[in-house]
């Protein structure tokens, strides 16, 4: 019987509770305090009125700690739903975009104002996913909103990259001299596979201090996520083809040579490297730069896919992905070619206007 009154009474209870949450914010209470202390009739109201809200997820229990003799509340802060977030950002782009159109803002605003648009533009890629698999009616009109202020954010990002690289080239800038210093001293050790124990202790130090400094490019908004991954994972590749064999002046004499398959080794390097290239030629700003440190190396490792004697060493399985990623990837070396050489007539249409 107390269970069907329960069950009979809970939905009004729980409207009266609401009632009686309202009126205690109105006055200043802690509702959750509420819950738990003052008269027994206002502990029987607020709880269902709190159960309400928690169902329609305007509420989050908290979680209490006990620190010593003191109890502390710990408050779970809702993230806000995707179309919020998509809302507010079109609101920040507008004002980002009116800051980017000064003409006299230094080198190191620039930097800023493409650091928050990359940020801006991640968003708005997960989040155009996000609504795309929504059921909400308004998700629909979210996704377009989301899609717009992409459009308009890599606009933004690539003429402020335009201008940056105008007034501060990348290839000018410190941390990215301590990258080139560092594959200019390690590019021939990993060519030729042969080096001393201290040209590879100095070498992985160099490396070590590149990898610092595209991390350091890349939260300044100089670079691509892309575009870093790019960098530091051949970055990783020049570091273990250096120390692919003994050091030249070991005293070790007996040593069992590993095997290595060119082939097998550029083809696991370009699988790993399409998703970031596919990505790089999908965005409407590609950085020569970088273009020129990557593209070398990714030539490289198709000049040996398409070595019919080096694919005779894969099996069949292999021959079929290695054949499917050279594809791939020369299609994508392409557009990316024709990206950059299209930037100087583009830069010379823009200077003329």
């Amino acid at each position: 019987m107390p269970v069907r009154l329960l069950s009979i009474w809970g939905v009004p209870l729980g409207l009266l509770g609401l009632v009686i949450l309202a009126a205690l914010v109105v006055i200043g209470l802690d509702l959750r305090r509420a819950r738990t202390e003052g008269p027994r009739w206002r502990r029987r109201l607020v709880a269902p009125g709190l159960a309400l809200l928690a169902a329609a997820g305007a509420y989050v229990p908290a979680r209490q700690v006990l620190r010593g003799p003191v109890m502390v509340t710990c408050y779970a802060a809702l993230p806000p739903p995707t179309g919020v977030a998509v809302r507010d950002i079109a609101a920040r782009l507008a004002l980002v975009e009116a800051q980017a159109r000064d003409g006299n803002l230094p080198a190191h605003t620039l930097e800023s104002i493409a650091q928050q648009l990359r940020y801006h533009v991640q968003f708005l890629e997960g989040a155009e996913r996000r609504l795309a698999a929504g059921k909400d009616p308004n998700d629909a009109a979210d996704h377009a909103l989301a899609a717009e202020m992409r459009s308009k954010a890599v606009a933004a990002l690539t003429a402020v990259q335009q201008r940056l690289d105008a007034v501060a080239p990348l290839a000018a800038d410190p941390r990215w001299k301590v990258v080139a210093d560092a594959w200019r001293f390690a590019q021939p050790l990993a060519d030729s596979h042969r080096s001393t124990a201290a040209h590879r202790a100095e070498a992985a130090a160099r490396l070590a201090a590149a990898r610092e400094a595209l991390a350091q490019l890349l939260h300044a908004g100089r670079l691509d996520q892309a575009e870093h991954d790019l960098l530091a994972g051949l970055t990783h590749s020049m570091e273990r083809a250096m120390c692919l064999n003994p050091p030249t002046d070991t005293r070790i004499m007996c040593y069992t040579m590993p095997v290595f398959v060119p082939a097998s080794m550029s083809l696991e390097a370009l699988a790993a490297r399409l998703p970031l290239l596919k990505r790089l030629a999908s965005s409407s700003y590609v950085t020569p730069a970088v273009m020129e440190k990557v593209l070398p190396a990714v030539e490289a490792d198709l000049a040996v896919l398409t070595d019919a004697g080096e694919l005779a060493r894969l099996d069949e399985a292999q021959r079929a992905k290695a054949e499917q990623t050279a594809a791939a990837v020369r299609a994508i070396v392409a557009k990316l070619k024709a990206a950059i050489a299209s930037r100087p007539a583009a830069a010379g249409a823009s200077a003329g206007r």
